[in-house]
């Protein structure tokens, strides 16, 4: 039976099918809702307000929200299942990002890709490509656009002299679907339909950083001759509209080698004579954005031993010695992004993203104020620091309150407790009731999994070129993770080897920086196309040495 679900704000009707969540409702509605736990009813963010058809609360409901929020009509929107026809409110998308990350150095240019045949035509070339371009209005504009799993990031670039003339930041709005790849992917190959949702949310997050760049900068459409974008595989399946089964199972997807489509072949504001640049992407699970950052940092030329690093729900890793490189994908999980934390929060405001002791325990919190998460630096930061104040056994065991008394800080000793029958450390508890904010003994374990599978894909990929971690001499870290998180921290907890002790660079925005390099460097994407021809992909997957590296690194 179908039921019509009234949506606020937009005075929205969506048609649902009776059993089906109003998460869905909403995803499908358009509209921004968080929720890091894939729907599961864990996380308590997906909250909307039902004003009428509301059923009873469901216990678990109560015990994340409070019996006062139920009765005056709150619900989790995951767990809420359409029975009659309703009316709701969504809370309204207010969520406010920081700017864009910092890029990464960017090489100096040999040849720039934009010329003029005769005033007001132009062409633009790409690798050995040429696109005529006809006339064009001024400003010549192209866009350089990360679409990454959490966040949306781009630049208006003035295609005559390379300057930024504005930058965006948004949410990738799949986030409500999921906030790690597994989970969208799980979503998508459920139906044609569940994939054509994921696609338009991310269609939707682009359009409005876009839309965004056009009202800052005071351009329109007509003036993108060119839209760059870098991202992982999975970001690129969606995109294109292509099948996410080969990223489930066996056979996995080839790589995509389509670097150059025309505007029309996507539904995105270009230039009617304009292009679209891909970043091509060498293996399954070893993106784009990957070849996109080699190539900012210049490690797809032969140099001295390097690693490069972006952490994520498929850790993607690039080693270079000499004029050799093999890239991998380390299976992650969600741990670093917030998902599978009882407290994970995306690195928004309200999530803790570092904590310190001096004689009390210190939070740093995205726009201030009161935490109500943890972002996946922040995971780190506190596994460290309870490492360090021994709050937290070589073993990942959290004490218990009588264990710890007469070992740690009396200052956190309060902070020890029992949650959900399972030992737990607070970082914050409301002074009026409300959820704590704390790490759990379940989540401990999730974050040794994580950084077992990194720092085993880290050392099997370093044993395939004959180096040890005291051989490398750069590591590079990129993406939002990686300007948040300290050496250090990387370090005691496992993650990355000692033999990484000093070399760790933080650089930036490595697949936007990519993104850019193509607009305004015509041998950007030959570059591109050559380095993902010659790289040896690495399969994790049934490799003997990862698996005793994974055992052996999942202790402290």
């Amino acid at each position: 039976m179908t039921f019509t679900v009234k949506i606020h704000p937009g005075e929205m009707e969506i048609d649902a099918e009776e059993g089906h969540t109003l998460l869905d409702v909403v995803i499908r509605s358009g509209l921004f809702i968080e929720s890091i736990c894939s729907g599961r009813g864990l996380c308590g963010r997906c909250i909307v307000s039902v004003q009428s058809g509301a059923s009873s609360p469901l216990e678990a409901e109560e015990k994340i929200l409070g019996k006062e929020a139920t009765t005056a009509g709150l619900r989790l929107a995951c767990v809420t299942k359409v029975a009659t026809d309703m009316e709701i409110s969504v809370p309204a998308d207010t969520i406010r990002l920081a700017g864009v990350a910092e890029l990464s150095p960017v090489p100096e240019r040999t040849s720039f890709p934009l010329s003029s045949i005769e005033e007001g035509n132009y062409v633009f070339k790409v690798g050995e490509s040429r696109v005529f371009l006809g006339r064009v209005p001024d400003p010549v504009c192209g866009v350089a656009l990360d679409a990454g799993t959490t966040t949306i990031e781009s630049l208006l670039v003035d295609m005559k002299d390379g300057s930024i003339k504005a930058e965006s930041r948004e949410l990738n709005r799949q986030i409500s679907i999921g906030t790690d790849i597994i989970s969208r992917i799980s979503y998508g190959i459920k139906s044609d339909g569940n994939r054509e949702i994921l696609r338009k949310a991310l269609f939707r997050s682009i359009e409005k950083s876009l839309s965004d760049l056009f009202r800052f900068a005071g351009v329109k459409r007509e003036n993108v001759v060119a839209l760059a974008i870098s991202g992982n595989v999975f970001i690129m399946h969606s995109l294109l509209g292509k099948s996410l089964t080969g990223l489930a199972k066996f056979p996995f997807s080839p790589p995509l080698t389509d670097t150059l489509l025309l505007s029309d072949s996507l539904p995105l504001p270009v230039h009617g004579s304009g292009c679209i640049i891909l970043y091509p992407a060498p293996g399954a699970f070893v993106g784009g954005d990957l070849v996109a950052g080699a190539i900012s940092l210049s490690l797809d030329v032969e140099g001295t031993p390097a690693v490069f690093v972006d952490i994520g729900t498929n850790t993607e890793i690039l080693i270079r010695k000499g004029d050799r490189w093999i890239v991998t994908s380390a299976p992650s999980g969600g741990a670093f992004e917030g998902a599978e934390m009882k407290c994970g929060k995306l690195a928004i405001p309200g999530a803790v993203t570092n904590c310190e002791y001096d004689t009390e325990i210190v939070l740093q919190v995205i726009g201030g104020g009161e935490p109500d998460g943890i972002s996946g630096s922040g995971i780190v930061s506190l596994v460290c620091l309870l490492l360090s104040i021994k709050v937290m056994t070589p073993d990942g065991r959290i004490l218990s309150p009588a264990e710890a008394r007469g070992l740690v800080p009396p200052s956190v000793l309060w902070r020890l407790s029992e949650i959900d029958g399972e030992n737990a450390f607070l970082l914050y508890l409301p002074e009026r009731g409300g959820r704590p904010v704390y790490l759990g003994q379940g989540d401990v374990r999730n974050f040794q999994t994580a950084k077992g599978a990194i720092r085993a894909g880290l050392e099997t990929a370093l044993a395939e070129l004959d180096l040890a971690p005291e051989d490398v001499e750069s590591v590079y870290v990129s993406g939002a993770f990686g300007r948040g998180v300290d050496e250090e921290a990387l370090i005691v907890t496992g993650i990355f080897p000692p033999g990484f002790r000093g070399k760790v660079i933080k650089a930036g925005n490595t697949a936007l920086s990519g993104a850019y390099l193509s607009l305004v460097m015509r041998e950007a994407m030959m570059r591109a196309e050559d380095f993902s021809g010659k790289v040896s992909v690495l399969h994790l997957g049934g490799n003997r040495l990862f698996s005793e590296k994974f055992i052996e690194h999942m202790n402290f």
